[in-house]
């Protein structure tokens, strides 16, 4: 049905490894709009936003920071020059080419071997400059790759900052730690050097959920909000707490015992010793 097509399309879903526990009830990030409406909320979701930008802001700026930090650094920097060149590529010359340029970032890095599949070298701002050339002279028509490029990695061209840091504060909104990792229809899936067979499992288990509420009639082709019938007839949370879905059997529980002053006002129900 269309239902099936619409909505394994867009992006936005799970943590890999709780849905491989649990595939038939799997759990959901809705959209914490649709939650969270208040102006406290949203001050502390920005709060949280701030923090981390003024934390990454000040280990770049930190000369004296150890080598590790500073490879992290450089990682951080590449990965926002990538973001801002792909919304550069979409806005600019259409979604298709923005994925050609995500494809691109990898094949100029692979090297050939006889004997097994292509090694990758590291990303870099000459493999970043070199897939973003090769994308704007197939469908870049007067646009100057070497001006574009120079301008967002020196940071002289800010229109698209904005856009490509407003990540942060999704994140933190979401409760999102770590990265990389992919949303498929508000599934969380962290993902590893492995990722293209962890994308691969997720869709995978999205394409079953998807049948099953399908079958049940749960999702249909006239339903106009294809995301929110989906949130309706699964687990969703509006934001991500490991602690809170981790399985039953991993939940650690804090005996509260009643002070012994209240012994005999209060019934003890639990199995083992009553208050001393």
């Amino acid at each position: 049905p269309g239902a099936t097509t619409s909505a394994i399309a867009a992006a936005g879903r799970k943590s890999a490894d709780a849905a491989a526990a649990d595939a038939t009830h799997p759990t959901r990030l809705a959209a914490l709009s649709d939650v969270y409406e208040s102006e406290g909320w949203r001050a502390v979701a920005a709060e949280e936003a701030t923090a981390a930008q003024t934390r990454g802001a000040a280990r770049r700026d930190d000369e004296a920071q150890p080598a590790a930090e500073k490879a992290s650094d450089e990682e951080t920097k590449l990965g926002l020059l990538l973001t801002k060149l792909f919304i550069f590529c979409k806005s600019k010359m259409g979604k298709s080419s923005a994925f050609t340029f995500l494809g691109l970032t990898r094949s100029v890095r692979e090297v050939g071997s006889f004997f097994g599949p292509p090694q990758v070298s590291p990303l870099s701002e000459d493999s970043l400059r070199e897939a973003f050339e090769q994308t704007v002279q197939a469908k870049g028509k007067g646009i100057s790759a070497d001006e574009i490029f120079d301008g967002l990695s020196s940071g002289d061209l800010t229109d698209f900052d904005e856009v490509a840091t407003s990540g942060l504060q999704y994140m933190a909104e979401k409760g999102l730690a770590q990265a990389p990792l992919l949303l498929l229809n508000g599934m969380l899936t962290p993902l590893s050097a492995s990722f293209e067979q962890e994308a691969m499992a997720a869709l995978q288990i999205e394409v079953r959920e998807l049948q099953g509420l399908i079958a049940r009639g749960a999702l249909t082709d006239e339903q106009e909000d294809t995301y929110g019938a989906i949130a309706a007839a699964t687990a969703t949370f509006p934001r991500f707490n490991e602690a809170l879905l981790l399985p039953a059997d991993k939940v650690r529980i804090v005996p509260l015992r009643p002070h012994a002053a209240l012994g005999d006002k209060l019934r003890w129900i639990d199995a083992g010793e009553p208050p001393a």
